[in-house]
């Protein structure tokens, strides 16, 4: 067969990537961070299927609109943040919390009507909110709970509180899908990163632990059969102490870990990893990733306490150096990747540590509307 196979036409194909971000825009995606939005107007913008949106809190709480004005189409915001009322800087339209167009200069004068007979209104972005994660779509369906199944509940917890100790921004000419998939890898670990995550070898068989829940995943490392349902049970009932290392990925764009960093003093330095992959086009994705050392993690010994509030803003530099690193190896990977997308024909041949990346694919093709053919 000459033609690229229809699974991985959107990684190279600029058509087709646009397609499928437009089927992909009607489920739940993770936007940003609540915490962002803490202040009366404040506001930031995001992309959602391809399309620039942005969120901002008014007094009757978060609300989301299609980042374009309904007059000429200039975008309402024009910078990634501020703080302000919704006023297009084309014309000054002046928009309500609803996304009504209430204030039109010279409005009965030029348009003839007031601004409430042209009935104008921006277009509004379903945003719904779990633990401190602010997560949109367009159009109905399940809900967020619904749709997160018991890793809302997971998500509630660990997020509730985030104290930021650093953020990661980066660039990467690859498609966003490469991205997921190296991040649902763990066959790449001793090729890719032989300095850290390889520096033992492949992870033994019995040292790993796959658990799918709906249209999600998660590793634990040497975890028990019932890791996945203890950890729900200790979120739901508050009491949710890290042990394993964890990685979730909620479909489509949002990645979560729970990783152990340094053991100091006796003192585990445990962090809440957060990753959004933002599409951009179908050789370009934002990966935009924010950590936190976990509060129900924070020490009960006095001296650990003491050390852990001079040390920790050390280990917090260590700690992004490190994961900047990691990065940036997978980065690379991907990028090479892009390089030849276009010349696959087949399926791929997954091994049973790239188990996720063939639930990724069930997914996708679900999502996407195509017959799955990976075999």
């Amino acid at each position: 067969m000459s033609e690229v196979p229809e699974w991985a036409r959107s990684l190279s194909q600029s058509e087709s990537f646009a397609q499928e971000q437009k089927k992909l825009s009607h489920i739940w995606t993770f936007l940003g961070f609540e915490k962002d939005l803490s202040n009366l107007n404040d506001w930031f913008v995001a992309s959602l299927g391809g399309r620039s949106i942005f969120i901002q809190r008014f007094d009757e709480g978060l609300r989301g609109f299609e980042n374009i004005c309904s007059h000429r189409f200039y975008p309402i915001r024009t910078e990634q943040k501020g703080n302000g009322p919704v006023v297009c800087g084309f014309h000054q339209w002046r928009y309500d919390a609803c996304g009504h167009a209430v204030g039109i200069p010279k409005c009965k004068q030029i348009y003839g009507k007031t601004a409430n007979e042209l009935d104008a209104a921006l277009n509004i972005v379903d945003l719904s909110v779990c633990g401190g994660l602010i997560f949109g779509r367009f159009g109905g369906g399940p809900t967020l709970q619904e749709w997160l199944g018991p890793g809302y509940d997971v998500l509630s917890y660990l997020t509730l509180d985030l104290d930021f100790a650093g953020e990661i921004d980066l660039p990467v000419k690859a498609n966003w899908r490469l991205m997921a998939e190296i991040a649902l890898d763990d066959y790449h670990i001793v090729a890719v990163h032989p300095n850290t995550f390889g520096k033992k070898g492949f992870l033994p068989p019995e040292g790993i632990k796959y658990f799918r829940f709906g249209s999600h995943s998660l590793f634990v490392l040497n975890g028990a059969e019932k890791a996945f349902e203890t950890i729900v049970n200790e979120c739901r009932e508050q009491k949710f102490i890290p042990r394993k290392y964890l990685a979730f990925y909620f479909f489509p764009n949002l990645i979560v870990f729970v990783l152990e960093a340094m053991n100091i003093l006796g003192d585990e330095y445990w962090y809440l990893y957060i990753q959004q992959l933002e599409p951009l086009s179908h050789d370009e994705t934002r990966s935009k990733s924010r950590f936190v050392l976990l509060p129900i993690a924070r020490p009960a010994n006095v001296v650990q306490r003491l050390a852990r509030k001079a040390i920790a803003p050390i280990v917090n530099k260590i700690f992004r150096r490190h994961a900047i690193q990691l990065h940036n190896e997978d980065n690379g990977v991907c990028e090479n990747l892009q390089k030849v997308v276009h010349q696959i024909k087949r399926g791929m041949m997954l091994s049973n540590q790239e188990q996720r990346v063939e639930w990724f694919e069930d997914v996708y093709a679900q999502y996407v509307q195509f017959k799955k053919d990976l075999e």
